[in-house]
């Protein structure tokens, strides 16, 4: 969200890699400039993150591998959606589109992300894209996402005033997904 504009700040940054291949090369990179790998504190913590590297200055990078906080799976479709930031080298960085955005901070199940999503709401989303995804990773994950989605939307809408425009769809979309 800070490359996106909607953020001023970030306590991390997060990187989801497909290959184990980018994981080596990335752990050398970081290693070579002075970033140490941190211990995992819980087997949650485990599962939801490959590794985390901090500096000496406290900049974080946390690695997922095709999983992304132990929730959604990083699809094809994200991969062609997401934004290019640069390329260095042989390295392209790229975010993830507000969409993908969305909706990972809507299953996150943090409520600090309630405040990012209502920016990216504002900023405008492709519902039709956030709706896909949401049927894709219920099939890919085997979790009925849209639930938790829904709780998420109430609560924008409560928090901040915000109504999605897909509401009764997605609501239509969950029970079926769980019937």
């Amino acid at each position: 969200m800070l490359k996106a504009g909607s953020k001023t700040a970030t306590k991390d940054i997060d990187l989801v890699l497909r290959e184990k291949k980018e994981l080596e090369s990335i752990i050398l990179a970081l290693r070579e400039i002075g970033f140490i790998q941190l211990e995992m504190q819980s087997q949650e913590e485990l599962k939801r993150t490959a590794m985390h590297f901090q500096n000496s200055q406290g900049l974080k990078f946390d690695i997922f591998m095709k999983n992304i906080a132990g929730k959604l799976e990083f699809t094809e479709s994200m991969r062609q959606r997401a934004i290019p930031l640069s390329k260095l080298r042989n390295l392209k960085i790229n975010r993830l589109s507000n969409e993908d955005l969305f909706l990972l901070k809507s299953v996150s199940g943090r409520d600090i992300d309630l405040d990012d999503m209502s920016k990216l709401f504002q900023s405008g989303l492709d519902w039709e894209v956030v709706i896909s995804e949401l049927t894709l990773q219920a099939e890919v994950t085997g979790r009925v996402w849209t639930v938790i989605f829904l709780d998420r939307m109430y609560d924008l809408e409560k928090e901040y005033d915000l109504r999605c425009p897909r509401l009764k769809e997605i609501s239509d979309l969950a029970q079926v997904q769980l019937s």
